[in-house]
């Protein structure tokens, strides 16, 4: 059941699990501001559905809104959705349908579309949405990051290979895109990167081989020193990650 719309807030049940051969699952209910949930395991969930969101979204109830299932949130205060990530974007397509709708508008331009995962569809709308809001300044004109970050993966890859268009692929690309914005050759990113990496599976094997604290940060990372191999004159640097 929702709390306080205005700061679109929702009732979530976390669970926790012991450690143990015989793990015990312990449930409790917490409101929570929807920033801080995300689907942080992917195959964890099934296919997000856009439409089916929508219309959960069209026949809204909050007296049929069921708890959202979460884990303990992470260092960064983050939980992960174990069950509900169609409950949670039908709240934010009725109360801030305004972003989502500047998304679709991104990735249409760049030949894709929000959906079950299959070519040309991007189904990781928590991570559209987190690079959406990345501005390297305060003047920065919001979703610039995103549609720059996805333009330079369609140039690499193309907008038909789904396995492009990931959760971690999309946020180590924005990642990258917002610490060097001033400094990016955007030519010679999606030309070093195709050169290097045949395909997306390649750079995320790479990353995982490079990774610091996390796999984004690892295939952040792997971009970088890609871009900057062989390249004459001043490099990006990978302390300003």
């Amino acid at each position: 059941m929702l709390h306080d719309l205005s700061d679109k807030k929702l009732t979530a049940r976390k669970v926790q699990s012991d450690i143990g051969e015989h793990p015990r699952l312990h449930r409790e209910t917490v409101y929570m501001p929807l920033n801080k949930l995300s689907v942080v395991w992917i195959r964890a969930q099934r296919p997000f559905d856009l439409a089916w969101a929508t219309l959960i979204a069209e026949n809204f109830d909050k007296d049929m809104f069921e708890d959202v299932v979460i884990t303990k949130p992470d260092r960064n205060g983050v939980s992960h959705i174990i069950e509900g990530q169609h409950r949670v974007a039908a709240v934010e397509i009725k109360w801030g349908r305004d972003e989502l709708v500047q998304i679709e508008r991104i990735l249409k331009e760049c030949g894709l579309i929000v959906g079950p995962k299959a070519r040309g569809h991007v189904s990781c709308v928590a991570a559209l949405q987190a690079v959406y809001r990345m501005k390297v300044s305060k003047d920065q004109v919001v979703g610039e990051v995103l549609d720059y970050t996805l333009a330079a993966m369609v140039a690499i890859w193309g907008p038909t290979n789904n396995q492009a268009y990931g959760a971690t692929l999309v946020k180590s690309f924005g990642l990258f895109a917002k610490s060097y914005w001033a400094d990016i050759d955007w030519q010679r990113l999606t030309d070093t990167i195709k050169r290097r990496f045949f395909n997306p599976d390649e750079l995320i094997a790479a990353g995982r081989h490079n990774r610091e604290r996390t796999l984004m940060r690892g295939v952040c990372r792997e971009l970088v020193m890609t871009y900057n191999y062989k390249k004459t004159g001043a490099r990006l640097k990978l302390e300003d990650l």
